[in-house]
């Protein structure tokens, strides 16, 4: 397979209710299986395939702090290893401990790039802070409480498909508004201007 054509559209097809649920509830999964024994910051992404599929990742820290990876490349050089024709990504998760928004960092932005249309949606679940949640989903925060989450993670601090998809919880982008002007594989195969 070409570098063009791991980057053209793939065939759209609309991304149910359940299958948006899956994609973030996988994102989720994914960030407890980070391993950030340095930053303590925990990042799982994953990414939802145009055959239904889902391919996770988390980010993996290492002493020699620029050898660790992201969560968005662990998951995406996952999916490329997979098969020599993967099915097309048709839209990404990312989930981190933080309260807001996690967006992908600018490498992995420009990795994205490289394998996924610049239309594909990014989706950053996220908690609201506690109180709405006790406000808005009864029962949550205290079932988190008995859950066990490990120490660094607040309990009633996480996203939940009872909290929905709406701005207040999931923020979504596409690679080209987090990424604009790009350069990608494309960009190699224009005539040199001399």
């Amino acid at each position: 397979m070409s570098a063009s054509s791991t980057n053209s559209a793939p065939v759209a097809i609309p991304i149910s209710s359940a299958a948006l649920d899956q994609l973030l509830v996988a994102a989720v999964a994914a960030r407890k299986k980070a391993y950030s024994p340095y930053s303590k910051f925990r990042v799982g992404a994953a990414l939802l395939l145009q055959d239904g599929s889902i391919v996770e990742g988390a980010n993996v820290e290492n002493a020699s702090y620029g050898a660790g990876i992201c969560a968005e490349r662990t998951a995406l050089s996952t999916w490329r290893v997979a098969s020599r024709e993967p099915s097309p990504v048709v839209a990404i998760a990312v989930s981190s401990d933080l309260h807001t928004p996690c967006p992908p960092c600018g490498i992995c932005r420009q990795f994205i790039r490289e394998h996924c249309s610049e239309q594909v949606p990014i989706y950053m679940p996220f908690a609201p802070p506690k109180k709405q949640i006790e406000k808005t989903v009864e029962g949550v925060a205290e079932a988190e409480k008995r859950s066990g989450e490990e120490a660094h993670q607040e309990p009633g601090r996480e996203w939940t498909p009872a909290l929905g998809h709406g701005e207040d919880t999931v923020k979504v982008m596409t690679l080209e508004q987090l990424l604009p002007l790009s350069f990608g594989p494309e960009s190699l195969q224009r005539p040199a201007v001399v």
